[in-house]
């Protein structure tokens, strides 16, 4: 992962700006509030950056929950978390390719749309710490542990 994209990515995990949500990259609640997981706010991060470059949002199969029916044709399926705010190719939970390319994770990896880590002996992937994960009862973890393990750890993602 590049450095430069790992800094600003602990940095607002660790700003308190962003609401932790589990298994989508981003949540909308009844009242128009996100919530997002970890890949959630790499993925902000690079909407962001796109914006300030006056460059549109180049994600393939990217849509709002509004335009979701109008794309793909029916309505989604909503989970007990919450409703997903974005889909990228009908999913809901991993990482955009395109995200993925621009932080310079390593996708010739399998696990990358998950966040996986090389050689990381503690979870399987920053998803699994973000979300926990009950087959083997693993406790999820805030954001600012997830962007502890991402900064000790960033140059094997």
């Amino acid at each position: 992962m590049k450095k430069m994209i790992m800094k600003k990515w602990v940095k607002a995990l660790r700003s308190g700006n962003y609401k932790q949500c589990k298994e989508d990259l981003c949540q909308v609640d009844d009242k128009g509030n996100l919530s997002y997981c970890c890949l959630g706010v790499l993925t902000q991060l690079y909407i962001n950056e796109r914006k300030r470059q006056k460059k549109g949002n180049d994600i393939k199969g990217f849509a709002h929950i509004g335009d979701y029916e109008e794309i793909y044709g029916y309505s989604p399926d909503i989970n007990n978390e919450g409703t997903p705010a974005w889909y990228i190719n009908e999913e809901t939970g991993l990482l955009p390719e395109e995200v993925a390319k621009w932080a310079g994770f390593d996708i010739l990896r399998p696990g990358w749309g998950g966040g996986s880590i090389h050689g990381f002996h503690e979870d399987r992937s920053l998803s699994t710490m973000n979300d926990g994960y009950a087959v083997v009862y693993l406790k999820p973890k805030s954001f600012k542990q997830i962007a502890n393990i991402i900064e000790k750890n960033y140059t094997n993602i």
